[in-house]
């Protein structure tokens, strides 16, 4: 065959495939509401909303945003709204010739369904959509004639940002936690919304584009379930708490009991046939535990004054707790890791899970109020056995040089040592060659270290994920801190109960390290590093309330005012109930009625942890 003509065989199909192309793009462009040659409604509707995003744009008017604020609003999607019109020639999206497509109305209950996702319906102004695709459907603005272009255009811009913002809300959250001063560094999920609306119009699937953008994860979907549970409890009149009085136990009677038990009822606790009578008997005593067990306070059976705080808290505040936990679970990455650590700041626990399942769990140590444990993820890639510790400049010269100059020989009794300076080659120094009276915190330049040991502060083991923060996982030899129940005493690092049991989970796959070789290489003193088989990803988030992998409903306090900080930044731009406010911004107190300790008035000492500078409450 003669390169003339085949070329002719391969040009005529690619001219008429090209011409198929072209011919259902226009189809697909007329159906969708693009733009049609023979319409000229249709192009005045374009040209209008190309003039109101270019003027706006341009004027930076409509996308105005104030940077005490951290909600993610209008500002945030102008760009999403100009590219997606840019992307379509600045055809209108959301109409056709008869009017507006089905897909609005989807649109509209979906932004109506908002609460089942802890957001608000007024977040992405479902009121204005609804109202909005009512009038035109009705032919109320213009009796006699269709809609102006001008309004076809205003609408079709308002059913596009409201999409993209309640997608964003869905996806990212209400709040951007980068406008926040919290220790919150997780990297968010990503995803193309523009592309997300293109996809949804022409599946004509706008409902089930947006379902998809809430996270996957079944704790959010837990989460969930736990929100309209606590509504339904709401709708049918919440609860009471139990006035102050003596402590309430087995064997106690009147008033008192009798509220206690139908507040009990009220949450589950107590079966609801029981919720009568005055008498504190044994069904009321397994009950005020599993109450207590789910609060995080010592599981007695009695009921003191910090019991009676918590059992106070009104329904609408534990509404706004699990909104407020909602919200952090959209800020977190796609996936947390088939295998991976959680360790939970204000439930005081860490989990190694698998495949979204509880493999080994233990206590922890956060860090104390001033010296906040922070919020990220990493990877844990490999441990120290019997590690040297060097104490952080800030703990050195902050609560060490105190301690010196109160008693000389601190720095003896502890186990310390000193050194010129910090880094390799530094030459040791005699604490007594030091006038220690003489030395000033901004002069402080020397090294402290610990030797391996059993006084060592971090003691047998750390688990290290290098980060920003200098702070990673690590044994104690300040066992008996576990007990407690509040248990926020650290300088950021993350104490573990069982590092014998993390250390061998951590260590799996890797030839010749069992417990009982762990167990000698805790006893030689020798410090060792031991690299991971492969890496572990570690999350350090913060959850006020969870579902438990039994199903259990958790709530903690807000040890860091995290929930605080993060209703404060949604009142500004709305209206909360006044019992969610309130709720939130009160520290609680401890059985004797006292505030609770933020225990940055601890003793000056090592404390048992390597962390970053001590930090300031930031509230």
């Amino acid at each position: 065959m003669s390169p003339r003509r085949a070329r002719a065989v391969w040009v005529g199909p690619a001219l008429a495939l090209g011409l198929v192309v072209t011919l259902v793009a226009i189809a697909l462009s007329l159906s969708n509401g693009g733009c049609d040659l023979l319409d000229p409604a249709r192009r005045l509707v374009r040209e209008r909303i190309r003039e109101q995003l270019t003027a706006r744009q341009s004027a930076r008017r409509w996308f105005r945003r104030s940077p005490e604020r951290a909600l993610v609003g209008n500002y945030d999607v102008a760009p999403l709204v100009l590219r997606f019109y840019e992307r379509r020639g600045f055809n209108a999206a959301w109409s056709v010739k008869r009017g507006l497509r089905d897909e609005a109305l989807q649109l509209a209950d979906a932004l109506e369904a908002a609460p089942r996702e802890g957001l608000e319906p007024g977040d992405a102004q479902a009121d204005q959509v609804r109202a909005r695709i009512e009038l035109l459907s009705s032919g109320r603005e213009a009796p006699g004639r269709g809609p102006e272009p001008r309004e076809l255009a205003e609408t079709d811009i308002l059913l596009t940002r409201s999409f993209l913002k309640h997608a964003m809300h869905l996806h990212s959250g209400l709040i951007d936690p980068a406008r926040l001063p919290s220790d919150w560094h997780l990297n968010p999920r990503r995803a193309d919304l523009v592309t997300v609306l293109e996809q949804a119009l022409v599946t004509r699937d706008v409902a089930g584009a947006l379902a998809g953008l809430a996270p996957a994860h079944p704790g959010y979907a837990a989460l969930r379930s736990l929100l309209e549970r606590y509504r339904e409890i709401d709708r049918a009149g919440g609860w009471r708490g139990v006035p102050p009085g003596r402590p309430l136990r087995r064997g106690s009677a009147g008033e008192r009991v009798r509220l206690l038990r139908t507040r009990l009822a009220a949450e589950g606790d107590l079966d609801r046939s029981l919720a009568g009578g005055e008498t504190f008997d044994a069904a009321l005593v397994a009950a005020v535990r599993r109450f207590q067990a789910r609060h995080g306070l010592e599981p007695t059976g009695v009921v003191g004054e910090r019991d009676r705080v918590e059992l106070d808290v009104p329904v609408q505040a534990r509404i706004r707790q699990i909104t407020l936990n909602l919200e952090r679970w959209r800020w977190l990455p796609a996936g947390l890791g088939e295998r991976h650590l959680l360790v939970n700041i204000p439930g005081f626990t860490l989990e190694a899970r698998e495949s979204d399942r509880v493999v080994l769990a233990m206590r922890v140590v956060v860090g104390r109020e001033l010296s906040r444990t922070p919020m990220f993820s990493d990877s844990i890639t490999y441990l120290v056995f019997n590690p040297v510790w060097e104490l952080p400049p800030e703990i050195a010269k902050n609560e060490v040089l105190p301690a010196i100059q109160k008693d000389p020989e601190y720095l003896a009794k502890n186990h310390l040592r000193l050194f010129e300076r910090h880094g390799r080659g530094s030459r040791e120094v005699a604490p007594a060659k030091v006038d220690w009276q003489k030395v000033t915190p901004e002069e402080f330049g020397f090294a402290v270290k610990q030797d391996p040991g059993p006084e060592n502060s971090i003691g047998h083991v750390k688990f290290m994920c290098p980060n920003q923060f200098a702070v990673y996982l690590h044994d104690t030899p300040a066992g008996h801190l576990f007990s407690a129940t509040q248990r926020d005493y650290s300088h950021g690092c993350v104490r573990v109960e069982r590092p014998l049991e993390l250390a061998l989970y951590l260590l799996r796959g890797k030839a010749g390290w069992d417990s009982a070789r762990i167990v000698a290489a805790f006893d030689t003193l020798q410090n060792k590093v031991v690299q991971l088989p492969e890496p572990v990803p570690v999350h350090l988030l913060y959850w006020t309330t969870w579902v438990d992998d039994q199903g259990v409903a958790q709530f903690r306090r807000d040890v860091y005012a995290v929930d605080s900080l993060l209703t404060d930044a949604l009142s500004h731009a709305r209206r909360l109930p006044a019992p969610a406010l309130e709720w939130a911004r009160i520290r609680q107190p401890d059985s004797t009625g006292t505030a609770l300790p933020s225990r940055a008035g601890a003793a000056p000492g090592p404390g048992g942890a390597a962390a970053p500078p001590a930090r300031p409450a930031r509230r």
